[in-house]
Order: structure tokens, then C-alpha cells, then sequence
């Protein structure tokens, strides 16, 4: 064993030696440590193959692959509702059978039947304020037939006109209440879910006497959010392509916000689906490909990161120019993303450059 840690070092000290003769003649062994690498050094395969140092070709290198990482289902604040009683009464089956928690619903799905328990002085309260609310909708339907008119005299449009929306907002609002008069005249109020989700609680059970405001089902939205952990701080600054694969199917995603993940290291990224939507729990896993964007420049190069030395402000790779020679070529750093460097050289495709023990050709002077 001794013996052959004598022979490496000797060789070590003879590659030195011959890599001295590199460089148009001149000796700069004798020079600093800091001193700046030779322009060129030889080295024989030899040597290459006791240090380990491998080449690749400048045009081979790709742009790094997606990170993989796993995003947990979490529910967006905004996209919850709670379902309440409208008025006391009696809650029944709309269906077959009991909405259980955990189901899909649709958008406008009916869940309920509550049978409303009225006095006869609460009906006739009733009847009249039905027939006051009709009145004030014939002056809404004239109001927005009156702006909607107007608009087409005028050549503008419908979107952005604040007062078409409110006037429509407001004739809508009075159908819907005469819509839930009418229905409690009936014996017969529908309890629908307003978005399409999932059951998230339900809190009542048919046959059930509940009072007015009572919560009974709460829907988590359709579209849930998923959040992962990340540790670079620039998939927090936008413009990160990202997706998540679900039942052998890819869903684009994009990034709302973020947060620190503290007291652990890192950032925790919130996501959105873009177009369509996978049915998922809230807590269910899901797999997540993220990619940071590409510096967009004419004849910028993407390097593996093991064979740039240097500083950002002075940068070198080293091309294996011969089989035993290798030129130090300047390049100038864009962005280092992973495991790769975006950079501006003089370098061609078919050039091959060193990657592993590119760091040791600096010590060669």
C-alpha cells in the first residue's frame, strides 16, 4: 500500500513537471499560489486518467431538467362556502339518500329540502313582502333595459360599466329573494350548493328541526391550491413553468404567492391549476415538476457548472484542444441554475471541454 501511495504522488509531481512546458516556453513554476492558470497546459492521458479528468462536448449539455418535487392539497381561503338555513323549519332528503361529507357536488346540485314551520301572521308578512319585492324588480328590469339601451346608442360596452353591473346585480338579487318567499309560501325552500366542490362538513341530518342561520353543509371549492417546499429563493420571483401529474395526466400549474417556511429552512410555494382541475382531497400528495425560466440571449451557452471556474467576473472552462491539451477559454457568467451555467464564450458546438478535475487543470503552471 505504501509503495503505490508513493507512485501516485510521484506521478502527481511528474504531471506537474510536464505541464510546466506548456506554456510558449515559459516557466511559471516558480510563481505564486494566486498566481493566474496558464493559458495552456499539457497533460498526458496518463495523468488525465490518474486524476480522474473526463471531457464533454459543448453542444451535448442541455438545459436542466425539471426539479421534482411533492406538493400537499391545502384549501384556499377564498374558495370555501357554508351553507346556512334561510329560516327556521324541518330539513329533508332532496334525493335518495343524505349528502355525506367527502362528496362531489356540482355547481347549483340541489343538497336539501327545508320545510319552513310559518304562522299564519308569518305567511301574510310574507305575501306582502313578496309583493312589494315585485314591484321594486319592475323598476330593476327598467333600470337595466334603460343603461343597456344607452350603451348600445353609445357604442360601449358592457364590461367595466359599473353601472350596468350594479343595476344587474341588484335586479338579480330582488328575483332571488322573491325566488325564497315563494318557495317558503310552498311549504318547500331548496338548499344548493352555489359552486361546484366537494362536501367538506355536514353538520345536520335529515329530519332534523334547525333554526334560522344554522350552518349545514360547508363546500370546499373545485379547485383546491397545492403548496411545496422549496430552497431556491428564485422559484419565489415568477415566471416559474411548473406542473403536477395526477392519474397518468399533467395539469399546468401556476405560482400565487409565497411564504417562509420557518422555523425550517426554505419557501413554501402556493399553486394554482390552470385549465382543468383533478378531483383531490384536501392532505392528498401530489407529484410537481418545476422548472426556473432560461435566460433569454443570442449565443448564450448552457454548461455543466463542474466546468467553469473562476468568479462570476472571471470565468474559464478549459478546452481539451488536443489529446493531450487543454486551452483556457474566458467566458462570462449569466445565471448558474442547479447544476448548469448559462454563459457568453467563443466556444463552437463540436468543442469538447473538461468537467470532472477541471478544477485541478488550474494548479498546472
Amino acid at each position: 500500500m505504501k509503495r503505490f501511495v508513493l507512485a501516485a504522488c510521484s506521478a502527481v509531481l511528474v504531471g506537474n513537471a510536464v505541464a510546466v512546458s506548456a506554456h510558449n516556453g515559459e516557466d511559471h513554476a516558480a510563481g505564486s499560489a494566486s498566481a493566474a492558470p496558464a493559458e495552456v497546459v499539457t497533460v498526458s492521458k496518463a495523468m488525465q486518467r490518474a486524476l480522474a479528468i473526463t471531457s464533454t462536448r459543448v453542444g451535448d449539455q442541455r438545459f436542466p431538467a425539471a426539479q421534482a418535487v411533492v406538493g400537499e392539497v391545502v384549501q384556499r381561503p377564498e374558495a370555501s362556502w357554508r351553507l346556512q338555513a334561510p329560516e327556521p323549519g324541518r330539513l329533508v332528503a332532496a334525493g335518495a339518500g343524505w349528502p355525506v361529507a367527502g362528496q362531489p357536488v356540482a355547481a347549483n346540485q340541489l343538497l336539501a329540502v327545508l320545510e319552513p314551520s310559518l304562522s299564519q301572521r308569518e305567511r301574510a308578512s310574507r305575501e306582502v313582502n313578496i309583493a312589494s319585492l315585485q314591484q321594486r324588480l319592475s323598476i330593476a328590469q327598467v333600470n337595466v333595459d334603460r343603461l343597456r339601451l344607452q350603451q348600445r346608442a353609445n357604442g360601449i360596452g358592457a364590461e367595466g360599466n359599473t353601472y350596468v353591473e350594479q343595476a344587474f346585480a341588484e335586479y338579480e338579487t330582488l328575483q332571488r329573494q322573491i325566488q325564497l318567499g315563494q318557495q317558503s309560501l310552498a311549504g318547500r325552500v331548496e338548499i344548493r350548493a352555489g359552486e361546484a366542490g366537494r362536501l367538506q362538513r355536514v353538520a345536520v341530518a335529515a329530519g332534523e328541526v334547525v333554526a334560522r342561520a344554522q350552518p349545514l353543509f360547508e363546500i370546499a371549492g373545485a379547485r383546491p391550491r397545492l403548496a411545496a417546499r422549496v430552497y431556491d429563493p428564485r422559484y419565489t420571483r415568477g415566471n416559474v413553468v411548473a406542473t403536477a401529474s395526477v392519474d397518468v395526466r399533467d395539469y399546468p400549474l401556476h405560482v400565487v404567492g409565497y411564504s417562509p417556511a420557518s422555523p425550517e429552512p426554505g419557501w413554501t410555494l402556493l399553486l394554482d391549476f390552470d385549465g382543468g382541475v383533478p378531483t383531490l382531497a384536501p392532505g392528498a400528495l401530489a407529484e410537481l415538476a418545476l422548472t426556473l425560466p432560461s435566460p433569454s440571449r443570442p449565443g448564450l451557452l448552457c454548461l455543466p457548472r463542474a466546468s467553469v471556474q473562476g468568479s462570476s467576473g472571471s470565468a474559464w472552462v478549459w478546452v481539451h484542444q488536443a489529446p493531450e491539451q487543454f486551452a483556457r477559454r474566458a467566458v462570462q457568467i449569466v445565471d448558474t441554475q442547479r447544476d448548469v451555467v448559462y454563459a457568453q464564450a467563443q466556444l463552437a458546438a463540436d468543442e469538447r471541454i473538461a468537467v470532472a478535475g477541471a478544477a485541478l487543470l488550474d494548479q498546472f503552471q
